[in-house]
């Protein structure tokens, strides 16, 4: 009777995973489950474009090496793509081959970044200033509509100092900046603390939303 007590659970626990979860029953159950979650028009848009991309299918973006650490993309309505590179720049991606630099932010945009002494003057408060290490992460308009014009102004999820805002210069930079561009801090601290890892922002009407990955590691570590 022992025996027949332990093996009956476990045979249901089989049926069960058979049922559920195995083969085709796992995908009917994961599909149910997903479009008790999301029916919307727009998600069924959406999950239509997914497809599995053989490696002849992709191209991948090299602009020569000059455009290394592309992390976060923001679209401009009169075309190109604006991103954060890992040497302090924001570049805008116009084709696949071209680009044009908006600005540098950081000392590491005329060399390497010496990240013991960058993460020491962050710790201290003191890397607010252009010679500071750089790093662009989450990027957005300042103002979505006025976006659409001439006048563009970007904020900028920096790691080192936090909450930066950058005004997209009319005429287009020579490459490969070495000299750090304007720019104006906006939140530097919140609550008496500083942000660590300043990563992915967002601007939802006239709030602005960006996390701080991490108080313990940072970028480089």
């Amino acid at each position: 009777m022992k025996f027949v007590a332990v093996l009956f659970p476990v045979g249901a626990a089989v049926l069960l995973d058979t049922l559920f979860y195995a083969s085709t029953g796992r995908k009917q159950f994961v599909n149910f489950l997903f479009q008790q979650v999301d029916d919307s028009e727009a998600a069924r848009e959406w999950l239509a474009l997914r497809k599995t991309l053989t490696v002849d299918e992709v191209k991948v973006l090299e602009y020569g090496g000059a455009v290394k650490g592309a992390e976060a993309f923001l679209q401009d309505p009169a075309g190109g793509v604006y991103t954060g590179l890992i040497d302090g720049r924001i570049v805008k991606l116009l084709s696949d081959d071209d680009y044009v630099d908006i600005a540098c932010l950081g000392s590491n945009c005329g060399g390497a970044c010496a990240l013991a002494e960058a993460k020491k003057k962050q710790t201290e408060g003191n890397n607010l200033t252009p010679d500071s290490c750089s790093r662009p992460l989450g990027l957005q308009f300042l103002d979505p509509e006025a976006a659409t014009g001439t006048t563009k102004t970007l904020l900028v999820c920096d790691v080192f100092r936090g909450l930066l805002k950058v005004n997209v210069p009319a005429e287009h930079q020579p490459k490969r900046l070495q000299e750090p561009s304007p720019f104006e801090v906006l939140l530097s601290e919140a609550g008496g603390q500083r942000p660590y890892f300043s990563n992915a922002l967002l601007k939802h009407g006239n709030h602005v939303y960006f996390t701080d990955s991490s108080q313990t590691n940072n970028f480089g570590t």
